[in-house]
């Protein structure tokens, strides 16, 4: 995706994007954004609130100099989505607390299983993880959506690779490789 690149006004010291400029910003990478959302998270609605939020925090932070492209936003949208797990961690901790079990069922469809396994994940080995495969950056992208070099994107790739490896077999998982 292309940076912005716009005529910016500066008005009392503070550079200014026209409403029509973000407005096309916003077109171009909101499908993206909501669809980022919505691989990391179950409910549709929050996924809507996240990718909502993300564009709510670039507008006001428009003003910055800067690119502004998709990593950019990526890098909005997965610090929100940080607080949206801590926040679904809390309520998970609460509801174990007052005792109400959530059953999965008697049958356990894979994907369940892997998303159960990734919500058992650190949050940067999770999002390394979303980034790699369900977002498809390169090795530049992810890099830069992380803010560290190529190499060490790849060798925080490969350990959460083993981290999710190692919770899968935990859970009894064998198929394929993971």
């Amino acid at each position: 995706m292309s940076a912005m690149k716009t005529a910016l006004s500066v008005v009392d010291g503070e550079v200014s994007v026209p409403e029509t400029e973000f407005a096309d910003f916003y077109r171009r990478h909101y499908w993206l954004v909501l669809a980022f959302a919505q691989r990391r998270l179950r409910d549709e609605e929050t996924a809507r609130e996240v990718a909502a939020d993300t564009f709510r925090i670039a507008w006001s932070k428009m003003h910055q100099r800067g690119a502004h492209e998709l990593a950019w936003l990526y890098t909005i949208a997965r610090n929100l989505l940080g607080n949206e797990y801590r926040r679904q961690y809390r309520e998970q901790a609460l509801l174990r607390r007052v005792g109400d079990e959530l059953a999965a069922g008697p049958v356990r469809a894979e994907g369940d299983l892997v998303r159960e396994a990734l919500l058992e994940l650190g949050d940067k080995d999770r999002e390394i993880l979303y980034l790699t495969y369900w977002e498809e950056l390169s090795a530049a992208r992810l890099s830069a959506v992380l803010g560290c070099s190529e190499a060490t994107a790849w060798k925080r790739l490969s350990r959460a690779r083993k981290a999710l490896q190692h919770i899968l077999q935990r859970k009894g998982h064998t198929h394929g490789n993971s």
